[in-house]
């Protein structure tokens, strides 16, 4: 372990375009600077007109899920928002909000594309293209600024490298921090030093270090010297844990400029996770070597589960990739595993060493996909995958941080089981006094994909003389009959089966046995750490027979219950074996095609809502609730111009109640239950809609409940 590459740092590095805010905020019409030797205070003004002039330059970023700062700059005729490469990251097209009223809180004015981003700094350009209404704007028409409003576009004069500022001069920030309610914020202070660094041969000022207030939302804004010329934008905050010591950091417009007119920039987010993303650190590196070793393990290992003691966290933000994947994480895997000999279930899961730290875990399989995930449960903030039928192959592994600048101590363990809840076992004896045969099933059943209504319910009773570890390995416990309580009849295409026994008296210990009809066999005890009560889930479930054991954990106890059959549905099973809401098989009702010329039309499509998966427990957002299908319901193609995207859908029934779900085209999810206080039906709104695919869900808020309604998308703002 080298632990020199992943410090247990004092030192928090906080990225401020997210609009949560983490500290207080300054607010200034007039600076306070004192001497520390002297007590002496001196008060400073800070030209408020000038501030108004300059005011019209600075906007307000705003993507889907977070708010930034940004200046107007024509740059070479072409007219721009100057702002941080993570305030706009993944985001092909931003609202741009700016004042119309000096006085008032910014407004949406336009919107922008992607122009250009360095990887080398962290900055971007972005292209105003259109305004608010999608007339495309100019620059002439952007410098005249707002019918009305009697306020032209301020045209920023940036500092010269030879005249930049020192250690000690006074500087103002303009920005809309996140506590700041949409309005522009002035805050001011003292630089406290300035780094130099070389680029492409040549040295720049490139970070100016200053004790100026700036928070969250801030990240972009315009930093101005006491000339009121630019020399940067407000980047970052450093904050030493120990003592509360802060220290803020403004790109300097040197460095910036010479980055964005460098070959080394690009005009497409999928380029960050190509090579130059991955040598730049911006990227995870999934060729690298992991910092902490390998980990070679077959089916059937021991111990299980094997566990390897390590530090989460690293410098790159994991969001990029998209959907569960969030946290910050070293550029190369933490470990990589090498499984072999198949096995129907493997999880990896981290523990960290105070039961308060946040971590997240991601998992890149030898199918070339991702598996990530925050917490593992409702109340944790441990993560955990599961990954149903493993491929052979290398799994590399990632723990990141939620929190940027945490490292985290902690337990990395890998179990062919469950971790937190259930363990599923793969018997490893073949049985000699069970009987196989299908016609010796006690009960009878015959189930196919989509059957209704879920779950199935069959009363039965655990018991018999039968010791399951004898006949099927150590870790089959319990005792029961030779015969099988139930015989599935299984046919059609599923994405999940379920097995669960409920015992119709508390504290009954029940035991279940499953052959599939590949003719394997699963054993487990309890389905969950909270229950007595058994159960066994199944992904991509195979058509045939499967035969079902009911018994007991004591020898002689008899177990009354219902053995209830789900493709699902059953919510003692749902945290630990939901099925995933899968957006890339083919929608249920259709497709909605929305193409210029046709955005402002309203769209609709009659269809049912609900389904078998608990979405609560997906993981998607607080917000993401109700119960629905695998599939989506719909797509939404839309090809549009950007801007205001309104989807809603009305159930038949008064009195029914539905919920939403929706991911966008870059993998992000969008929920809601009801769209105001006097309404059970659901809808939600993109203020600045990507172009794209957008896979819809409706749900039902109450298990097998099915309410038939209208979905309709319009561009209603």
């Amino acid at each position: 372990m080298n632990l020199l590459s992943r410090p247990v740092v004092i030192v928090l590095l906080l990225v401020l375009c997210f609009s949560n805010p983490v500290y207080g905020f300054v607010f200034f019409n007039e600076a306070t600077v004192k001497d520390s030797e002297n007590g002496l205070s001196t008060a400073i003004n800070a030209d408020p007109d000038r501030i108004d002039l300059i005011s019209t330059a600075v906007v307000q970023v705003e993507t889907q899920g977070s708010v930034g700062s940004g200046t107007i700059v024509i740059w070479d005729g072409v007219p721009l928002v100057l702002t941080n490469r993570h305030v706009v990251k993944g985001y092909d097209t931003v609202q741009i909000n700016m004042l119309h009223d000096l006085n008032k809180p910014a407004v949406p004015s336009y919107f922008a594309r992607l122009y250009r981003y360095s990887m080398d700094y962290d900055v971007a350009l972005m292209e105003i293209t259109t305004d608010i209404d999608n007339n495309p704007v100019t620059a002439e028409q952007l410098k005249k600024g707002f019918e009305g409003t009697g306020n032209r576009l301020y045209d920023p004069v940036f500092s010269p490298s030879d005249s930049f500022v020192r250690r000690g001069e006074q500087i103002y920030l303009l920005s809309y921090p996140g506590i700041g309610d949409n309005e522009l914020v002035l805050s001011m202070g003292l630089v406290a030093s300035v780094v130099n660094e070389e680029f492409k041969g040549e040295f720049y000022p490139a970070w100016i270090r200053t004790n100026a207030e700036f928070s969250p939302g801030s990240s972009g804004g315009l930093a101005l010297n006491s000339n009121w010329e630019v020399i940067g934008i407000p980047t970052y905050v450093r904050t030493e844990n120990v003592t509360g010591g802060r220290l803020g950091s403004i790109l300097a417009y040197p460095v910036l400029e010479a980055a964005l007119r460098s070959e080394a920039v690009y005009s497409s987010w999928s380029d960050l996770q190509s090579g130059a993303g991955i040598e730049r650190g911006l990227a995870l590196n999934v060729n690298g070597e992991p910092e902490f070793g390998y980990i070679r393990l077959e089916a059937g290992f021991g111990p299980n589960p094997a566990e390897e003691s390590m530090i989460s966290g690293g410098e790159i933000n994991t969001a990029y990739l998209g959907g569960e994947c969030i946290g910050y994480a070293a550029s190369v895997p933490d470990f990589i595993l090498e499984w072999s000999g198949g096995g129907s279930e493997l999880t990896i899961a981290f523990d960290a060493l105070n039961p308060i730290d946040d971590t997240t875990l991601l998992v890149y399989g030898p199918e070339g996909r991702w598996h990530c995930n925050d917490d593992r449960a409702p109340g944790s903030l441990d993560p955990e995958i599961t990954i149903f039928n493993p491929k052979d192959g290398n799994y590399k592994i990632w723990v990141g941080s939620y929190a940027e600048g945490d490292f985290l101590d902690g337990t990395l363990r890998i179990s062919e089981g469950s971790i937190s809840g259930a363990s599923r076992y793969l018997a490893t004896e073949v049985p000699r006094n069970l009987e196989l045969s299908p016609q010796s099933a006690m009960h009878q059943i015959e189930l196919n994909a989509g059957f209704m209504p879920d779950p199935a319910s069959i009363y039965v009773t655990g018991q018999g003389p039968i010791e399951l570890a004898q006949e099927l390995g150590e870790s089959c416990i319990g005792f029961s009959s030779a015969n099988p309580i139930v015989l599935l009849e299984w046919s059609g295409s599923g994405r999940e089966l379920q097995f669960f026994f409920e015992a119709e008296i508390s504290g009954n210990d029940a035991v279940m046995v499953v052959k599939t009809p590949g003719g394997e066999f699963y054993c487990n005890d309890d389905a969950h750490s909270a229950t007595l009560n058994p159960g066994l889930s199944f992904e991509n479930p195979q058509e045939g027979n499967y035969l079902i054991w009911i018994g007991s954990y004591a020898e002689g106890a008899v177990v009354p219950g219902f053995l209830r059959i789900s493709e699902g549905e059953i919510e003692e099973l749902g945290g630990r074996f939901a099925v995933s809401l899968d957006g890339d098989l083919e929608p249920a009702f259709g497709t909605i095609h929305i193409r210029p010329g046709t955005e402002n039309d309203v769209h609709q499509l009659v269809f049912r809502s609900g389904g078998s998966n608990n979405v609560s427990m997906l993981g998607l957002g607080e917000d993401c609730i109700g119960f629905a299908a695998t599939a989506p319901d719909v797509w939404v193609d839309f090809s549009g111009n950007p801007g205001p995207l309104r989807f809603n859908f009305e159930a038949n029934e008064p009195g029914a109640d539905t919920t939403l779900i929706i991911q966008d085209p870059n993998g992000n999810w969008f929920c809601n239950d009801d769209a105001h206080n006097n309404t059970l039906n659901p809808a939600y709104q993109f203020r600045l809609a990507p172009r794209g695919i957008y896979k819809i869900w409706v749900g039902s808020y109450t298990e097998s409940e099915y309410y038939q309604g209208t979905l309709t998308v319009s561009r209603g703002r």
